[in-house]
């Protein structure tokens, strides 16, 4: 039954998946925490995917994603389900496809300032923090860049003589001059890369030879966080703001927002978030 949920031909099956997911993430126990980690899986292979043609500029021409939204239940190819319920992938695409960014390229474990305006930015604030699996920044660096239209610039490169926890985890900010976010990106990350295995690449598939280990993930202690949110009637529709805060000295990872049916408990749809599956360091 799962399976059918699918696509055809040579995407019938989960196989390619589950087989990158299990070695990154490890086997989980359950459903909820398959979905919980596969939400992490979506949010960081689409949003590289956006990234990495943003980074490349002016090397890279075009990008095509497949596809939008599903027209019956499925498990694959989607930023909205059935239930037009946005997942993850969603939001890690829009968070790579922002036209002023700041990303990381996996390929040289650096940051980039990315700018495909049509003018160069000028000033612009990047402020990198890298914290170790327990909460504890190792390393901070903030910079003033200026990109030129339609490119990239390199502004860190992770040092490698820092004492890195298995997994660790990278944050983001790109400000303006007059002090806006313009852009915010938050990274889990490992020593152990992964390795794509080009010689058998198909015409739609590149298999991994090493994987990244994440498994570390599935002992994060969680974190109790301080919310505060409020709702009004804005012409006849509502508008949900919800202030998140991390008191504690671990990271909040990617926490899901909802709103869900006072009796039934099932959430309501469509809510268009500002983003979501959002990570808070201490």
């Amino acid at each position: 039954i799962w399976n059918f949920h699918c696509g055809r031909g040579a995407f019938k099956t989960l196989d390619r998946y589950l087989k990158a997911f299990n070695n990154r993430y490890g086997v989980q126990n359950n459903v909820e925490d398959f979905t919980f980690k596969s939400q992490a899986s979506n949010l960081e292979a689409m949003r590289a995917m956006y990234e990495a043609f943003e980074i490349n500029r002016s090397n890279t021409t075009g990008i095509i994603q497949w596809m939008y939204n599903s027209a019956w239940p499925k498990l694959i190819w989607q930023f909205w389900d059935y239930n037009l319920l946005p997942n993850a992938s969603f939001y890690g695409a829009r968070l790579g496809a922002r036209q002023v960014n700041i990303a990381y390229d996996y390929g040289d474990n650096s940051v980039y300032a990315i700018n495909l305006s049509l003018g160069e930015i000028h000033n612009y604030k990047t402020s990198i923090k890298i914290y170790n699996f327990d909460g504890k920044l190792i390393d901070e660096k903030d910079e003033n860049s200026s990109v030129k239209a339609n490119s990239s610039l390199k502004v860190y490169s992770l040092p490698a003589n820092k004492t890195y926890s298995k997994v660790y985890f990278l944050s983001l900010q790109l400000t303006n001059e007059q002090g806006n976010v313009v852009a915010d990106n938050f990274y889990w990350l490992s020593t152990k890369k992964d390795v794509s295995d080009f010689k058998k690449t198909t015409w739609f598939y590149t298999p991994l030879s090493e994987y990244a280990d994440l498994t570390d993930l599935n002992s994060l202690p969680k974190v109790k966080l301080t919310i505060e949110n409020s709702i009004r009637n804005k012409n006849d529709e509502y508008e949900v703001i919800i202030n998140l805060k991390n008191p504690e000295d671990k990271i909040a990872f990617l926490i899901e927002l909802s709103i869900v049916g006072d009796k039934s408990g099932k959430s309501i749809v469509p809510v268009l978030w500002d983003d979501n599956y959002i990570s808070l360091v201490p």
